[in-house]
């Protein structure tokens, strides 16, 4: 897949920018600094951190009768979601 796109679209416009940037979807999706991408990266980034915000809330409210200010602990959904997360981190930077 890293093959289909070899120069970024978005970091090579303009006529004074002559730097290729490799344009493989691991740069598009994190690395570019086009305005364009940083906006909507940074409002898809909100938009999960609300997602998931109301999701361990259901879940705490669900698991302890509390909204998830108030709880004494994290429900035991976002203990494994932050393992699996935390395990998938490390896995992905080990190699």
């Amino acid at each position: 897949m890293d093959e289909i796109i070899k120069a970024c679209p978005f970091c090579n416009q303009g006529a004074n920018n002559k730097r290729k940037s490799i344009g493989n979807l691991e740069h598009l999706h994190i690395y570019c600094a086009s305005q364009l991408l940083v906006g909507a990266r940074s409002f898809c980034h909100q938009k999960i951190e609300k997602a998931i915000f109301a999701l361990y809330y259901f879940a705490s409210m669900r698991e302890y009768g509390t909204p998830l200010q108030e709880a004494l602990r994290i429900s035991s959904l976002q203990e494994r979601m932050e393992r699996i997360c935390s395990d998938n981190f490390s896995k992905n930077y080990k190699s």
